[in-house]
């Protein structure tokens, strides 16, 4: 019993330091997601998401960053650079996002069982960037009837790169 604390905290520490590997999907132990069910389809679909209020703080962020054993800017949080669509070199201000495991466009809460740190990565890798793209993709899909909020949201609460890659399909070549 006394090794496999060890052993685990070690293959954390290994992961956390690998983003593909350790950050790609939120730990379901550590972020198992929440919806805010009294938020219905007409809901998610009339509001305006990003002008609404937030309610994650700074601190709800330190908290996440601790669970998860990571620095901003840090190891697996250490910013990227990459290339825009213009071809300039990007340098992120930061390399992590404390993200919403189910997003806030469907229905997801502004609660630490929601939340964690994710890797932006770059554009052509399974990090923040592509997450994104596929939260705005799910939201448009459940707004014009393709989907159901709720397959949109056990989409996200699921493997979001399988997801990804079912909806969208590969992630862009450089």
């Amino acid at each position: 019993m006394a090794l496999i604390s060890p052993i685990r905290g070690l293959l954390a520490l290994v992961l956390s330091a690998t983003p593909c590997l350790g950050q790609q999907l939120a730990d379901p132990k550590l972020t198992p997601g929440k919806i805010r069910h009294e938020l219905d389809t007409r809901a998610v679909c009339t509001t305006k998401w990003g002008k609404d209020e937030r309610v994650v703080t700074e601190e709800m962020k330190k908290q996440v960053y601790a669970e998860y054993h990571l620095v901003p800017n840090k190891g697996a949080c250490k910013p990227i650079p990459h290339k825009n669509k213009k071809g300039e070199t990007v340098i992120p201000k930061s390399g992590c996002e404390i993200d919403h495991r189910v997003s806030r466009e469907l229905a997801g809460a502004d609660d630490m069982a929601n939340l964690w740190a994710q890797p932006y990565l770059t554009p052509q890798q399974p990090g923040a960037y592509a997450k994104d793209r596929l939260e705005n993709f799910l939201h448009r899909q459940v707004c014009s009837g393709k989907l159901t909020l709720k397959q949109a949201q056990d989409a996200l609460l699921g493997d979001w790169y399988a997801a990804y890659q079912k909806y969208i399909g590969p992630l862009p070549a450089k």
